[in-house]
C-alpha cells in the first residue's frame, strides 16, 4: 500500500462524492454541495480513493460528516488518521472543540478510546460526542 492524505482539492470532489455514494452512507437527495474542499481530506492509494472524511460547520462550531474507509483498506489506520487529520484542520480553522453523531455504539467508542471524545447526549439509537480540540491536541 502507498496511503497518501490530502486534503480535498477540487478536481477530486466527483471522485469523492461517487465513492461516498458507492458506500451507502448518503441520504437520499444529497447532492455534491456537501463537499467543501476546505472541510475534507482524502486517503489515496496510488491515486485511487480508498477513505474520505469532513467536517461541516453548524452554529458555528465543526460537525464531522461521513468517515468512510474502503472495505479492503480497513484495519491499517486509516480512519484514525483521516479523523486525525480532519480535527487538526478544525484546530487550524481555530475551532477548540469538534462534535459528532453516530448511530453505531463501537463508533461512539473508538471516537472515545482513541479521540478522548465525552458523551453530550446518548439516545436510543444514536449517540452524540464531543471532543475539546486543544485538549486532544496537547495530550
Amino acid at each position: 500500500m502507498n496511503i497518501k492524505y490530502e486534503k480535498l482539492n477540487v478536481e477530486d470532489k466527483e471522485a469523492v462524492f461517487a465513492f461516498y455514494e458507492s458506500s451507502g452512507l448518503l441520504v437520499d437527495g444529497t447532492t455534491i454541495d456537501i463537499l467543501d474542499s476546505g472541510y475534507y481530506c482524502v486517503a489515496k492509494d496510488n491515486e485511487k480513493i480508498i477513505g474520505a472524511a469532513g467536517y461541516d460547520i453548524i452554529k458555528s462550531s465543526p460537525s464531522t460528516t461521513y468517515l468512510f474507509v474502503s472495505d479492503d483498506y480497513r484495519e491499517h489506520g486509516i480512519g484514525k488518521e483521516l479523523q486525525t487529520m480532519r480535527m487538526n484542520m478544525a484546530i487550524e480553522d481555530s475551532h477548540t472543540h469538534i462534535h459528532t453523531g453516530t448511530i453505531s455504539n463501537s463508533a461512539a467508542e473508538w471516537y472515545i478510546k482513541h479521540f478522548g471524545y465525552s458523551v453530550v447526549r446518548k439516545f436510543r439509537t444514536a449517540t452524540v460526542l464531543t471532543c475539546d480540540l486543544l485538549k486532544w491536541k496537547n495530550g
